[in-house]
């Protein structure tokens, strides 16, 4: 779905539209599209774990970085962004 986010700028009242692309097992993908200069970004909430990467694992035990998920992986949705996004 879509969501609007507003906020009073120096120039007025603007307005952000927000889509959820990613909802599942705990984690949340939004995407802000329209950003400054057409820029796009992509927002990635993964509930209940720690200073991990997504998909990776980590060489710290988990009382130290937390949890890390397999449900995601970084790297694919990394690399899939710039595929999406390249530059001129």
């Amino acid at each position: 779905g879509v969501e609007l986010f507003g906020y009073q700028g120096v120039d007025g009242d603007i307005e952000i539209r927000v889509f959820n692309i990613y909802n599942k097992d705990g984690i949340l993908g939004r995407v802000y599209p329209d950003c400054n200069e057409a820029s796009t970004v992509v927002f990635y909430i993964i509930s209940g774990a720690g200073h991990t990467w997504p998909g990776g694992n980590s060489i710290l035990p988990e009382r130290w970085a937390g949890k890390t998920t397999d449900k995601i992986k970084a790297n694919d949705v990394i690399w899939d962004f710039f595929k999406a996004h390249p530059l001129p």
